[in-house]
């Protein structure tokens, strides 16, 4: 890039604690991602500058991170007569139906022999050094020297992964009760997916997983007869780039 586009970069960050990228710094401009090292190359990056969205429904009952191209998803079968569980039969789980979860979304019962290729820009290995701070009661980053980089706004806040840092923002209900729900930032601190979920993994392979709260229907045995009544489940899916 020429030296009068370099000297208009804006916003650089941090120093790479990574060794191929030594000494490197991290900038953007109009939305767009580069690294620039200590001899002032210039390469335009993925730096996570995409909003991620829902690629599968909150449908499971246990996930993990997706690895080599997979993710163990499990789902939980419970005696459902009439599509209704009793009270003492949801406690009776029947079996654990483990499956894998492929980065095409693709459900298999075995995990394939060969696994799915994974393209190297599905992670990002540029992480930014940032140390979690705390002020009045909300976390923020600064770098290595103490540097505010990403200003005291969130009600919780995690140390990066292949880019991104899961944070928290709290949602009150009022008579000091509140829930603190779970989103993803870039090393920018712009959001990329909103504080909206119960919990939220750490990105790998370019996917994380989520955790919602769904609704489950049982009919409770009572001196008066059955009753219909609701119990709160959690439930797990995967978010991706758009």
């Amino acid at each position: 890039m020429e030296q009068e586009k370099l000297n208009t970069l804006i916003r650089i960050y941090y120093e790479t604690t990574n060794e191929v990228a030594k000494d490197a710094a991290i900038s953007k401009l109009e939305n767009e991602g580069f690294i620039i090292n200590a001899n002032g190359f210039v390469e335009k990056a993925e730096l996570g500058l995409n909003m991620f969205e829902k690629c599968t429904e909150p449908v499971f009952d246990k996930v993990t991170d997706f690895d080599n191209g997979f993710a163990k998803v499990t789902n939980i079968h419970y005696l459902t007569p009439d599509n209704k569980v009793t009270q003492r039969e949801y406690a009776k789980k029947i079996f654990e139906e483990v499956r894998y979860l492929g980065i095409d979304l693709k459900l298999s019962s075995e995990l394939p022999e060969n696994n799915i290729s994974i393209d190297n820009n599905l992670d990002i290995n540029f992480n930014p050094n940032f140390i979690v701070f705390e002020q009045d009661n909300k976390f923020g980053y600064k770098n290595k020297d103490g540097v505010v980089m990403i200003n005291a706004k969130f009600d919780g806040a995690n140390e990066f992964v292949n880019g991104y840092a899961k944070v928290g923002m709290k949602k009150d209900y009022g008579n000091g009760k509140y829930l603190i729900f779970w989103g993803l930032i870039d090393c920018f601190g712009d959001i990329v997916a909103p504080c909206i979920y119960n919990e939220i993994g750490n990105v790998h392979s370019g996917f994380a997983w989520y955790k919602e709260m769904s609704i489950v229907s049982y009919m409770h045995n009572n001196f008066s007869g059955n009753v219909l009544r609701e119990y709160s489940v959690p439930k797990y899916g995967y978010l991706c780039k758009k």
